[in-house]
């Protein structure tokens, strides 16, 4: 009785179930864009989905198989001429076509003069040869004749019309949002699109804003040690520590104490004696943030307080890499965190996400505070300054990719970028984004420009040998000069009206203001790494190395050697206290023993 009764429940149940709808007949084919005559290049996508293979897809995850309609993709000129058209799915041809439109950007971008590709078509060994002259603005599809075509206005139809397609597809059939394929097709297209469209507006500068200023740069102590001329300086090595691998800068001062951030832990230290404060885990990443340390491991970013150590909150890391911390702080505003193309502000008392930047097609992003505004170098070739909110406030065009973060001079921000034969260093106003002046250069920068005796030096390579020029407050190149230091990008310091430049194999030499070479020093038995330039303090010039030597900046005397482990982090403290970190860990300080000079 129980299962008749049962079965009677489930009759009723089926009879009650509304019909299943009829099954829906396929679309007819017809283009994702209405062709009509336009004033430039655009793309026709015709699909031709009598299987209703689109519409099968349910999702979740990625379906290539779902996207494997036929159809047929047509390129036309202005005024509606055909240039091309291939037969094939149209998913696999936009594919290729919007890689070709990102390619076209960076193409022209890198003053390229040629560009050639062939778009895949169906059947064994089937190709469309496309042949771009990128000066003569002039495409070559599959053996015609060259047509003039503006490569930007032919990259922009490409992308466009990946981007509508994806567009259209979804539309029809909301279950392919789930699709990997077509979304990463629609974000990749739509960001190149994106970045385009910023290049071809150019610059927009805004109005004058408040509250944009230069930031505070700390300037070693210049008194010197005694009366007299220093002849001999002596070290004695005073304490040891172990922290592991340096983890970003590694090393840092803050007032009374000295950080040690490394794999294996994080040391609050005191600078003379070595004492330990305090102990926190090994960090992959850390970088000095006002009174706090900021350290990444692994998926989480963390801010310790320096007095106890203890972390104030913790929060997943906003960057995808844990080793290359790039932070920044704006004058009472946000805490930006730069990594993987995207800058995150954070709250700086609990961590909260306060907004995102993600310009297009971006990688690299150098962020550079200006009192309420950021600068931001992204390395497609635009700069961004950014407001405390995350608006843009500006928006301008670099010569070129940025060879390292903004650096700033006087009232002006100064951005050294890099060229396909060459490079350029760029002058703008950081609180209205109005370019004053851009200098050529005869090399390839490798890193910032630093200001000295009244002009801003330019750190290059040619050929893998140092090159630093110098370029005078109106954008005029004073003098460009090649010193013998050995193959290697060359490391900068000011001294006053000398500016030292520290070679690869770490002898160094001091220029004068007009460029002239006052005097070189040989090289130390062991070379520092890479960017660990001089660090001067009290008229003393220190340099790393093995062993880490005392030079005189105005005659390149040797003064003296500290033997310390070779330095990968190099400190000098106001009265020439050295902090090393090595490579493996090993964390050394000594104190000054002992001066001779002469009266």
């Amino acid at each position: 009785a129980p299962l008749r009764a049962l079965r009677r429940a489930l009759s009723r149940l089926a009879a009650a179930r509304p019909a299943d709808p009829p099954a829906r007949a396929p679309a007819p084919a017809r283009t994702a864009r209405p062709p009509r005559r336009r004033a430039a290049p655009h793309c026709d996508v015709q699909v031709r989905d009598e299987e209703g293979l689109a519409a099968a897809y349910r999702g979740p995850g990625p379906d290539l198989g779902s996207l494997l309609a036929p159809g047929r993709v047509t390129l036309h000129a202005r005024g509606g001429a055909e240039l091309l058209a291939a037969e094939g799915v149209p998913f696999l041809l936009l594919r290729d076509l919007a890689a070709l439109g990102a390619r076209i950007v960076d193409a022209v971008r890198s003053r390229e003069r040629h560009l050639s590709t062939a778009l895949a078509l169906p059947g064994r060994a089937r190709s469309l040869p496309l042949e771009l002259d990128l000066r003569r603005a002039t495409l070559a599809a599959g053996g015609r004749a060259p047509v003039h075509l503006d490569p930007l206005a032919l990259a922009e139809a490409l992308l466009a019309a990946a981007v509508d397609f994806c567009g259209v597809t979804v539309a029809r059939h909301p279950w392919q949002a789930q699709n990997g394929y077509l979304a990463e097709l629609r974000r990749s297209a739509g960001a190149a699109l994106a970045h385009l469209r910023e290049r071809a507006a150019g610059d927009q500068p805004s109005p004058p804003r408040p509250g944009v200023r230069r930031p505070a740069t700390p300037r070693p102590p210049r008194r010197p040690l005694g009366p007299g001329r220093l002849r001999r300086l002596s070290w004695l090595r005073s304490w040891e520590a172990e922290a592991g691998a340096p983890a970003g800068e590694g090393l840092f001062r803050a007032g009374e104490l000295l950080v040690a951030a490394g794999r294996t832990a994080v040391l609050g230290l005191e600078p003379r004696g070595g004492a330990l404060r305090w102990r926190a885990a090994g960090v992959e990443g850390a970088a000095l943030e006002g009174r706090a340390l900021l350290v990444a491991d692994g998926a989480r970013l963390s801010r310790l307080d320096l007095a106890t150590g203890a972390a104030r909150w913790v929060r997943p890391l906003p960057a995808p890499d844990a080793a290359r911390l790039r932070t920044a702080r704006l004058r009472g505003g946000p805490l930006l965190v730069a990594g993987g193309g995207r800058i995150t502000a954070l709250d700086p008392a609990g961590g909260a996400v306060l907004w995102r930047f993600e310009p297009p097609g971006a990688s690299v992003l150098e962020p550079s505070p200006f009192g309420a505004l950021c600068a931001v170098a992204a390395d497609t070739g635009l700069l961004y300054g950014l407001d405390a909110a995350g608006r843009v406030a500006w928006r301008l065009l670099l010569p070129g990719p940025p060879a390292a973060a903004p650096a700033p001079w006087g009232a002006l921000c100064a951005v050294a970028c890099a060229l396909p034969t060459g490079g350029a260093l760029l002058a703008l106003d950081p609180a209205t984004g109005q370019r004053r002046w851009e200098a050529p250069l005869d090399f390839a920068p490798a890193g910032a420009p630093l200001p000295f005796a009244g002009r801003l030096a330019v750190p290059g390579t040619v050929a893998g040998d140092p090159v630093v020029a110098a370029v005078d407050p109106g954008g005029g190149v004073a003098w460009t000069s090649a010193p013998p230091l050995g193959r290697g990008a060359p490391a900068l310091a000011g001294a006053g009206p000398l500016l030292l430049v520290q070679g690869g194999p770490g002898s160094c030499a001091g220029l004068e203001r007009d460029g002239a070479v006052r005097w070189t020093s040989r090289a130390p038995i062991l070379a520092p790494p890479p960017g660990l330039g001089p660090r001067l303090a009290r008229g003393v010039a220190v340099v790393g190395g093995d062993p880490v030597t005392a030079l005189d900046p105005g005659s390149g005397a040797r003064l003296g050697e500290a033997r310390l482990p070779p330095p990968a982090r190099l400190l000098l403290g106001a009265e020439l206290e050295l902090w090393a970190m090595a490579a493996d860990g090993l964390v050394a300080a000594a104190r000054l023993s002992g001066r001779l000079g002469v009266l």
